[in-house]
């Protein structure tokens, strides 16, 4: 009798679960809410005897083991047969408070990009910094999921595309998930579960097809032409040739190295450079040079390893990343403002010259193969037909191109040209050439192009 009111019943509680103790070595362990338990027996100084159901197999588990005390016996325990943990982890002394700036600060630069990514989602979260401090947003805390879908909504409603969106709010994004595992007792994940839809409209409502913008070949040559004597014509020249003519991305004709362009043979490789890599494998790819490409590529003088030479090389910048990044976009603003000062109304960026040769396939398709200017291009082949065919041709396609590519892009642009003889001469035939212009002939002046 004297040894049963010794414990009376006591009750432990630790954490979510309460340890009833039966007799002097056994404890009934069960969960608050009487969901799941367990029995411990205590066998001799820090040595435990588990029983209970193994959550997975559901069959009966009997395990001996080791702890210091019931707490870490229980612990051990719903370890074991539940896979889960309930020592709490301390609390951090201080909350955290972080204005959007220092949050972008600490995240961004733990991405695993370039150095020239980094630079991007630097710029984009200026961009929602701005947006959000004019809603009087200035901490990391107060950012919600709702405010980043008005984000979202903000930038549907001026015209970003999708392929945009996404790369504005992929530092957010990146925040987000970073600073919430740093401190995941103060702050949870706002763009978890975040889904940005490609929407056709605010509303939904079809207004009609919006073209690509792209320019013609009459007004690539006659954009040749209106840069002549500009401080930097060769940039935007070769710009104008390579991209419209040539299909090459801005990139890849920005970084095009001497040693790429074999003159003798008329060819050029778009292949890895320093400050390019290469789309994709098919992006890797030796062009056949169109004649007045050719031409225009040997009056050029060998100012420096690149194509486009070194009029627009960053002074004084000793990182080689930040130098080429510059180099780049430098050379992308020059080529915009050519485009805005030939046509104030123009909307055209640097990276729609290359448009003008899918266009042209395209307007063409009855008389064109239109994979094979994909291919030349540098797009990825998207058909079986694409993969297994001309994909199997690698070392022909420079023939095929040449048979079935270069004609095309040749008459089209001696057909321009002669037209702007024509132009030229009515032009010598008056004073000052009140009788015609390029605008009402729709073809250019060539007085530039020989330069």
């Amino acid at each position: 009798m004297t040894r049963k009111q010794q414990h009376p019943n006591e009750t432990i509680v630790i954490n979510y679960w309460i340890a009833e103790r039966k007799n002097r070595k056994t404890f009934k362990v069960r969960e608050r809410n009487g969901r799941r338990g367990f029995t411990l027996h205590r066998e001799g100084e820090c040595r435990w005897m588990l029983d209970g159901k193994h959550c997975e197999s559901g069959s009966r588990a009997r395990e001996q083991f080791a702890a210091g005390n019931l707490e870490e016996a229980v612990d051990y325990s719903v370890r074991f047969l539940f896979k889960e943990v309930i020592t709490e982890k301390e609390p951090e002394s201080e909350h955290p408070h972080l204005s959007l700036i220092d949050a972008f600060a600490f995240a961004i630069p733990l991405s695993n990009g370039q150095p020239e990514h980094i630079e991007n989602l630097t710029r984009y979260a200026d961009y929602f910094i701005d947006w959000a401090e004019k809603r009087q947003l200035l901490l990391w805390e107060e950012i919600r999921q709702s405010h980043i879908r008005m984000y979202i909504s903000h930038m549907q409603k001026t015209g970003r595309t999708h392929k945009t969106i996404l790369n504005y709010i992929e530092p957010i994004r990146f925040a987000a998930k970073r600073i919430a595992a740093e401190h995941p007792d103060f702050y949870r994940d706002a763009s978890a579960g975040l889904i940005v839809r490609n929407e056709v409209g605010s509303d939904g409502i079809y207004r009609g097809t919006e073209g690509t913008q792209s320019l013609t070949f009459a007004e690539i040559l006659e954009l040749f032409r209106f840069v002549h004597g500009q401080p930097h014509e060769r940039e935007i020249r070769v710009g104008l040739l390579l991209g419209g003519f040539m299909g090459l991305r801005m990139r890849e004709w920005i970084f095009l190295s001497w040693k790429s362009v074999n003159l003798t043979e008329d060819t050029l490789i778009v292949q890895k450079e320093e400050g390019h890599r290469p789309k994709n494998r098919y992006s890797v790819r030796c062009l056949p040079l169109p004649k007045f490409v050719a031409d225009y590529l040997t009056s050029l003088p060998r100012s420096g390893p690149r194509v486009i030479g070194d009029g627009l090389a960053p002074k004084g910048v000793a990182d080689r990343d930040v130098h080429l990044t510059r180099l780049a976009n430098t050379t992308c603003q020059q080529v915009l403002r050519a485009i805005r000062e030939w046509r104030s109304d123009s909307t055209l960026s640097g990276k729609d010259l290359r448009n003008t040769l899918h266009t042209f396939a395209i307007e063409n398709a009855d008389r064109v193969n239109t994979r094979l200017f994909d291919r030349f291009c540098g797009h990825a082949p998207t058909g079986m037909m694409d993969r297994h065919y001309h994909g199997r041709v690698k070392d022909d396609l420079v023939t095929i191109y040449r048979e079935k590519v270069i004609p095309f892009i040749d008459v089209e642009i001696e057909t321009t040209l002669v037209a702007g003889e024509r132009y030229k001469m009515a032009r010598n035939g008056t004073t000052e050439g009140a009788s015609a212009s390029p605008s009402q002939c729709q073809v250019v002046d060539l007085s530039g192009l020989a330069s």
